[in-house]
């Protein structure tokens, strides 16, 4: 499993090189779908590449994406209020 996430953030990052250079964390692998966290938000891309669609715009940082078993959430923590709290909203 460590090395399919190994893979699949080399592959975005790969991806988001035509982009710029960027800073790639916390990456969380689900089927074909990859959530990880670049400049404090949530991004998603496939696995196989492409383009990365940001997930969050919240001015402060979203961090350690985890992928429902079905696909169809992500829960991370986010430091809204204050303190990190865990939450969760849909892919879609």
């Amino acid at each position: 499993m460590r090395v399919r996430l190994l893979a699949a953030l080399a592959l975005a990052w790969a991806c988001a090189a035509n982009a710029g250079p960027g800073y790639f964390r916390f990456p969380a692998l689900s089927g074909d779908t990859l959530v990880f966290t670049a400049e404090g938000d949530l991004w998603r891309v496939a696995a196989a590449g492409g383009r990365a669609s940001r997930l969050t715009t919240h001015p402060d940082q979203e961090i350690r994406a985890a992928i429902s078993p079905d696909g169809r959430q992500v829960a991370f923590t986010g430091a809204y209020e204050g303190p990190l709290e865990a939450y969760v909203m849909p892919l879609a």
